[in-house]
């Protein structure tokens, strides 16, 4: 059966999830470096989410407009 496609709110909420285990004082070293490279994934995953999203705005924007580009400051 195919995977279903992850959403933004989905990673974001996996990595949440992942932070809250990843504060556990008794977590084995072994699963924290584990989630450690889950975080990772889901990090990349939001970061090219955010840059494509970002380009979307962008785009639009500019349309809106009359092909006027305006720049949207991000804080990521």
């Amino acid at each position: 059966m195919p995977r279903k496609k992850q959403t933004f709110e989905d990673a974001l909420s996996g990595l949440e999830e992942i932070t809250r285990r990843m504060e556990q004082p008794d977590l084995p070293l072994d699963a924290l470096v584990a989630h450690y490279k889950d975080a990772i994934d889901l990090s990349r995953f939001l970061n090219k989410n955010l840059n494509e999203y970002d380009g979307i705005i962008s785009e639009l924007t500019k349309t809106a407009r009359g092909f006027e580009e305006k720049v949207i400051e991000s804080e990521y």
